[in-house]
């Protein structure tokens, strides 16, 4: 055994890791394995400085080029093969858009900037969206941005240990705090970040650092190691889906104390805990832990692309041995023999080849990102099928950015003139209302009618309801919104109020502050629209409320485009009608009930998406209607543009 090295610690890697795979797989009892990469920066803060404190004998400014190697050593070898071999595959598998993004995923990943791309994505936690394969590499960056910064912060303190811990103590401290603040109202920069996740790091730093005294008393020690596994262990079975993120005290902090709980209990004497993550086998998942964590994302986004339905169990379970075993490969034949100098024995040999493939990715990366996926590869049925470029109205971008002063003015976005004494009519909603936008556009040419359009992204347009669990940024200024929207009306009078959203919205889900004790989603979404009838009755003679569009657990398009090439049946995609009644079956009988006593007019597109037994995904020229997984393409407005008529044709 070397001095100084924590078997338990790989046994920790090893739980954290597992987690983390299964998480991913969307494995049951697994919904916070997540917090697993919580665990691996406070051993990485840990294991770190304890690295660093090895060189205050020669200087940490003398020892500083020997820790940047050491780390070089340990982290780019299987990175940059990992990345090789992935990017071949992806210039190989994916479609266009997909590649482009791939591209600069794998551009910023080799620059120690996996986090920033994964922010400008923004897809982490979201259904209905295709994954980058190199999403996970946010955490690397997170790493490698401090093993970059670190150092250097305890070099500018010298060598004083009490400098050194007051240090750590502020940065910890002020990270997160940062932290805590950010992520209320930028939950994403929170999630990502490394100024916002410091603290993670340096809670291990400080245990390095001996800020906390080592415990003396067996059975304190045994009481504090299952103190730690067992909130780990409820964490991760337990943990949510993630989107609380902006609760840093719930989903970061438990799963950091946890493992400070593991490591410090275990220092000098090993507990009963630390024995059992001792024992041979989880240890060597934990020595392995790094590759399997590079493998794991990428292989099964891939093969989940690949395959285009949802993987099987069976499928999972092939997919779990072949990461274990690219795994294994990678930390035999790769890791080990440069860590060892078995393989690249000179530093300058380690650095030109290191810097060598990482330019050669880099470049290759731009490449893609900038050729804009290479669609040359594919047949113009296959780049057509997979195009998203006509997504949305031509004014969209302007019809959003409209300022709440503005909209409580009456001063809307002004769609289609009619002449004088026209009727008129405001859409008003969410993205929903926007992916619909060109047919209600269709219809006031059609029948003369004045159209204005007012949206704000992922705020319904429902009165007296609050969405916290976006943000509390968001829902407050949805909240504003919609009531400048109440005094637009009031002011404009128009014939018609069309309501259209994204009703069934998978998160933020809606509260009625009036009505705490409400508990089904349906019976929020009842008292909301009888409030926002209530305020809208003497703004409009009559509402229209457009029903919900199936929405797909798959971006439609690339969907599409992937099962033409593999020749699959397309009906295998396509949800069946029941399925997609079923999706707003509670809303919609609330619907039907407005409907028939005459206070709404209510209109679906799902009448028309799905006249048959299965939904519709192309129109009858074999073009897709939608442009992701839940909202309508321009095509596919103008397709259901008949069944949204009666929101003007009924009198009212």
């Amino acid at each position: 055994m070397k001095p100084g090295y924590r078997p338990d610690i790989d046994g920790m890697r090893a739980i954290s890791v597992t987690a983390v795979i299964l998480f991913h797989f969307g494995v049951p009892g697994f919904s916070g394995g997540f917090v697993g990469v919580d665990v691996f920066f406070v051993i990485s803060g840990f294991l770190i400085t304890r690295q660093l404190l090895e060189y205050r004998g020669v200087g940490l400014r003398a020892g500083l080029g020997a820790f940047y190697l050491r780390r070089a050593r340990r982290i780019l070898p299987a990175a940059l093969v990992m990345l090789l071999a992935v990017t071949l595959v992806a210039a190989w598998l994916l479609l266009p858009f997909d590649l482009e993004r791939f591209g600069r995923a794998a551009a910023m990943g080799v620059a120690f900037l996996g986090n920033v791309a994964a922010w400008q994505s923004r897809n982490y936690f979201l259904a209905g969206d295709t994954p980058s394969p190199l999403l996970h590499l946010w955490s690397l960056a997170v790493e490698e941005q401090f093993y970059l910064a670190f150092p250097l912060l305890l070099l500018a303190v010298g060598g004083s240990m009490a400098r050194m811990r007051r240090l750590v103590l502020a940065v910890a401290a002020i990270s997160f705090a940062l932290c805590a603040w950010l992520s209320v109202d930028h939950r994403v920069f929170a999630f990502y970040f490394t100024p916002t996740r410091a603290w993670e790091l340096m809670l291990g730093a400080l245990l390095a650092l001996d800020v906390v005294d080592e415990i003396h008393r067996p059975a304190v020690r045994e009481i504090c190691a299952a103190s730690g596994i067992a909130i780990l262990m409820v964490i991760i079975a337990a943990g949510g889906t993630g989107t609380d993120f902006w609760s840093p005290w719930v989903h970061s902090l438990s799963p950091c104390i946890a493992a400070m709980l593991l490591i410090h209990s275990s220092t000098g004497e090993p507990t009963r805990v630390a024995r059992a993550l001792s024992c041979r086998p989880v240890v060597f998942i934990g020595l392995i832990s790094y590759s399997l964590y590079l493998w794991h994302m990428p292989v099964h986004v891939l093969a989940q692309y690949y395959f285009v339905l949802p993987l099987t169990i069976a499928q999972q379970a092939v997919l779990v041995f072949v990461i274990f075993g690219l795994a294994v490969l990678t930390w035999r034949f790769v890791e080990l023999p440069v860590r060892r100098r078995q393989m690249l024995p000179s530093s300058w040999a380690m650095c030109g080849a290191a810097g060598a493939l990482s330019m050669a990715l880099c470049l290759a990366g731009v490449a893609l990102w900038k050729l804009e996926g290479a669609p040359q590869r594919f047949s113009p049925d296959i780049v057509r099928l997979a195009d998203t470029s006509r997504r949305y109205h031509q004014d969209a971008v302007r019809c959003s950015q409209l300022t709440t002063s503005a909209v409580a003015s009456g001063d809307l976005c002004e769609i289609f003139a009619a002449t004088d004494g026209a009727s008129s009519m405001v859409l008003w909603g969410d993205s929903h209302a926007l992916a619909l936008l060109p047919a209600f556009e269709s219809l006031a040419r059609t029948r003369g009618w004045r159209l204005f359009f007012a949206m704000r992204s992922a705020c319904r347009p429902l009165l007296g309801i609050s969405a916290p669990l976006v943000s509390r940024q968001s829902d407050a200024a949805c909240i504003e919104f919609n009531s400048a929207m109440t005094q637009a009306l009031q002011r404009l009078r128009p014939d018609r109020v069309v309501l259209a959203a994204y009703w069934d919205l998978p998160y933020g889900e809606f509260i009625v502050p009036d009505h705490p004790d409400l508990a089904l989603p349906e019976a929020r979404f009842s008292v909301a629209l009888e409030e926002t009838l209530r305020q809208l009755d003497g703004g409009a003679q009559r509402t229209c409320i457009v029903g919900g569009v199936p929405h797909y657990r798959y971006p439609v398009p690339a969907s599409l485009a992937r099962v033409a090439l593999r020749d699959i049946d397309p009906n295998v995609i396509r949800m069946s009608a029941e399925d997609a009644r079923t999706q707003y079956a509670s809303m919609d009988a609330g619907l039907e009930q407005l409907a028939r006593e005459e206070r709404v007019i209510v209109v679906d597109p799902k009448d028309r998406l799905c006249d048959g037994a299965r939904c519709r995904l192309v129109d009858e020229s074999g073009r897709p209607l939608y442009a992701d997984s839940n909202h309508l393409n321009i095509q596919g407005a103008l397709f259901v543009r008949d069944s949204l008529a009666r929101c003007l044709d009924e009198s009212p």
